[in-house]
């Protein structure tokens, strides 16, 4: 179940987003007029009253993914502001189901001897649950859809907080994600597949070619982003 606070006073709008959300089991939907503090939020929809505002966004946005939704004029700003999507007016609830819902494809994979699922912003393993950041979970999307192969550094460049060819931020996200792995599984946080090419990107290493030497220049031609 994916759980969205949508942010309105438009209380038309509300009643057909309400009405129309019952139709759906896999998306949950809640409506307030400013944005709930709930730790269990996957996603906030919100309006240019509350993307606008930094410090609102920079509580949501670490904890959450947050779409916009306003006037088309407002697209470039949303962006600027952090929102992992926008919604242009005029839009139906059809629509917002299915930006939503992209954030929430599943992913599954093996860590010692326990399986992880990737769900939203949250990965599961035995019987217990750990958090993501937006981030941390955009960036594991991106290796385990190219598990086996090196990633560069430059795909992940669309991530506002990675930064640059030089920016540590991206490695800090790594690192994160490594701990949470670790915690989340008791595995040692040196054996979590996620591999650190220097100077180049990283591996998220399959557990069918565990031991294979990996040689840079060899992938730097081969692998385009």
């Amino acid at each position: 179940m994916f759980r969205v606070n949508l942010v309105t006073d438009n209380t038309v709008l509300a009643e057909n987003l309400n009405r129309n959300s019952k139709k759906t089991e896999k998306l949950r939907l809640s409506i307030s007029s400013k944005p709930l503090d709930h730790p269990e939020t996957d996603s906030y929809i919100v309006p240019p009253d509350i993307f606008l505002n930094s410090e609102t966004m920079e509580r949501l946005t670490r904890r959450s993914i947050v779409i916009g939704y306003g006037s088309p004029g407002f697209l470039d700003a949303a962006f600027s502001s952090g929102c992992d999507d926008y919604l242009k007016e005029p839009w139906a609830y059809s629509e917002l189901y299915t930006r939503v819902m992209r954030f929430n494809n599943r992913f599954t994979f093996q860590t010692g001897s326990s399986t992880i699922t990737l769900q939203g912003l949250r990965l599961y393993a035995q019987g217990t649950h750990l958090p993501l950041t937006p981030h941390e979970t955009q960036i594991l999307k991106i290796l385990l859809k190219h598990r086996g192969t090196p990633v560069p550094r430059n795909a992940f460049r669309y991530l506002a907080t990675c930064g640059g060819e030089k920016s540590r931020s991206l490695d800090m996200h790594i690192s994160s994600l490594r701990k949470k792995i670790a915690r989340l599984t008791e595995v040692k946080k040196e054996a979590i597949p996620i591999i650190t090419l220097r100077g180049w990107g990283y591996l998220f290493e399959d557990t069918h070619i565990v031991g294979k030497i990996v040689d840079n220049s060899v992938y730097n031609s081969r692998m385009t982003f």
